[in-house]
């Protein structure tokens, strides 16, 4: 065996390949040096996408003719002060990205620091580097790169079409322009410039201006903050569909890391429908020390070190705000799929109000009133589930899932939404939609999906993750009549576990290699416990709390849910009607089934207005 140092142009291609995969990568690297260097605009000019030529030009702080030597050496850089690699509160490291690109494409570099009577320009060839001279400039860098991978032909081959390496390059400048809206960019491809971003004074702005108007609408910002660790962004409605349209920030890093991703949709799973996911613009800031940048050669990865709380605090942030965010069906969609007409209902009063010594009633005093003159007439039936059931000969319906006495979610603190406002009931058509009417919209609702979702976000309450990132479970507890014992091989890792086993609701006894299943939480009696259980095992003994058992407890509550609500094609009074659309003003979430389905549609008044012509 012959071993031998390689020579360091070698080594310099060997690290180009690590970190510079096509024109899009040289542009990430070197803009995040310029925001790097405090600027305040950065135009970007490329041909062929990149292949061929790439610009960046900025208005930082520059380089003396010092730096401008040492930037383009081995692991030189301004970005590290100390001996700490997880102490670093920049972007890109001009020692690394630099000798990489240098060693693979013509670099041409011109400098000037503000107090400086001239700038510098050095070229690189190759790794062949020039001896620095003055020129004149505007203060900032500029630098520019032809003929990308000359020294290393075989990696042309890998490069996609002109077209792809122009979107590749376009979106590298759009994923750095959300992350900065401090600065201003613009985006210049074959003398055609692709876009401008003025610099903007705040995060909603930025995002209409890369994502567009239509896309900002269809969503809502939300920022939260709590133990060191902020979120803020935007977040789509669930029913607004994602064309790829994911972007995820940490410490102002664009990174594509699949442990946020997860956590978001965990966050989403019951609002939205099964395989989809939403879009969303987040940015997530936290202590360097506590989350390392290092693990991919791009940076677009990360490792933290508290995984389970990071991901604790993203998920109940985007429910937090998911509950908060009103159901956004366009007029056109409603218009699409209904038509509306004249729909004729006996005894029914406009809704102007019930009149009350000439006093026009509000929505939540007609409720008020129709309780007091007892239109509503409730009798407790004691059935499975302890619901309530209307006086109905042919039908049961079920519009209640609560005991004031054991109520499970006494003990959660809930934060209610805004009053939707859903006036009063109209028709009812199909024996499963509800038609409705306030003073400026009317309202079209699938009985069963609303339903599904007040009796889903009651039980839904009752097991979630706290500020820690642990599952906390606070469903009733059911006693086994006869112990269920199944054979173990990892007992003492179970026992280990045990406190995290009893906080789900699980009571258990371990008897050398016995394990014995006392007490189940009270809803999965009729489901498979052990599997649940060793789910949740499973994902303790890797060390976090994964999606399989989030998914399977979610989709035992979804279940339950939907058997015990009001069915479709179930003919409904118009009292049956108000007392459901009161429960659906009061009810997180309410614009999605547990599926993902839209619950009910929008049309305002004007919009009638307008389909009729007047």
């Amino acid at each position: 065996m012959n071993i031998r140092i390689l020579p360091p142009e070698i080594v310099n291609q060997i690290a180009a390949g690590e970190v510079i995969e096509r024109p899009a990568s040289v542009i990430k690297e070197l803009v995040e040096n310029s925001m790097d260097a405090g600027c305040q605009s950065i135009d970007v000019f490329v041909r062929n996408g990149g292949i061929s030529y790439i610009c960046i030009k900025d208005d930082g702080e520059g380089m003396s003719r010092e730096d401008l030597e040492l930037c383009i050496q081995r692991h030189a850089t301004s970005k590290l002060s100390g001996k700490n690699l997880l102490d670093i509160h920049s972007f890109g490291f001009r020692g690394e990205a630099l000798p990489s690109i240098c060693s693979i494409a013509r670099v041409k570099f011109l400098t000037k620091q503000e107090n400086d009577t001239v700038g510098w320009t050095l070229k690189v060839d190759g790794g062949q580097v020039t001896v620095p001279s003055p020129e004149q400039c505007d203060k900032g860098t500029t630098i520019s790169i032809t003929d990308l991978f000359y020294t290393t032909p075989a990696r042309l081959k890998f490069l996609k079409s002109v077209t792809t390496e122009s979107s590749y390059s376009m979106q590298a400048v759009k994923n750095l322009a959300l992350a900065n809206p401090e600065i201003a960019f613009s985006f210049t491809n074959n003398t055609k410039k692709n876009f401008t971003y003025p610099k903007a004074d705040d995060l909603s702005k930025r995002i209409t201006d890369v994502l567009g108007k239509d896309f900002f609408q269809n969503g809502g910002m939300f920022e939260h903050e709590t133990d060191g660790m902020h979120l803020k962004g935007w977040l789509g409605l669930p029913t607004c569909k994602n064309n790829g349209q994911t972007y995820c920030f940490v410490n102002g890093r664009p990174v594509k890391d699949r442990f946020l991703i997860m956590a978001i949709k965990t966050a989403y799973q019951d609002v939205i429908i099964p395989g989809e996911q939403p879009p969303f613009v987040l940015y997530l800031t936290l202590d360097p020390q506590e989350v390392d940048i290092n693990v991919h050669p791009a940076k677009t990865e990360v490792r933290f070190r508290q995984q389970s709380k990071i991901r604790g605090f993203v998920i109940n942030s985007i429910i937090d705000k998911l509950s908060k965010l009103s159901v956004k069906t366009s007029s056109d969609v409603a218009e699409k799929f209904f038509h509306f007409a004249h729909i004729k209902e006996p005894g029914r009063p406009a809704w102007e109000g019930y009149k009350n010594e000439e006093k026009v009633l509000n929505a939540q005093e007609i409720w008020e009133h129709s309780k007091n003159d007892n239109i509503l007439n409730f009798e407790r039936k004691n059935e499975k589930n302890d619901a309530f059931a209307f006086q109905n000969e042919n039908v049961v319906r079920i519009l209640e899932y609560e005991n004031k006495e054991d109520d499970m979610l006494s003990s959660i603190p809930v934060q209610q939404p805004e009053c939707l406002d859903l006036g009063i009931s109209k028709a009812q058509l199909f024996l499963s939609y509800i038609i409705s009417q306030n003073n400026d919209c009317i309202f079209i609702i699938d009985q069963h999906a609303v339903h599904e979702r007040i009796v889903y976000e009651k039980i839904e309450k009752n097991i979630y993750i706290d500020e820690n990132g642990l599952i906390i479970s606070n469903l009733p507890i059911q006693k086994l009549l006869l112990p269920e014992c199944l054979q173990i091989k990892n007992s003492e890792l179970i026992k280990e576990y045990l406190p995290h086993i009893e906080r789900i609701g699980f009571k258990i006894e371990i008897e050398q290699d016995t394990l014995k299943i006392l007490e189940v939480p009270q809803i999965l009696c009729e489901s498979n416990a052990f599997g649940i259980l060793m789910a949740f095992i499973d994902e303790l003994t890797n060390n976090e709390i994964g999606d399989s058992f989030l998914k399977k407890i979610h989709k035992i509550f979804a279940d339950y849910a939907c058997h015990n609500s009001i069915r479709a094609n179930h003919e409904l009074s118009f009292e049956e009607m108000d007392a459901l659309l009161r429960k659906i003003e009061q009810t997180e979430r309410i614009g999605q089934c547990n599926h993902g389905r839209p619950s009910y549609v929008k049309l305002p008044k004007q919009r009638l207005d307008q389909l009729f012509g007047r």
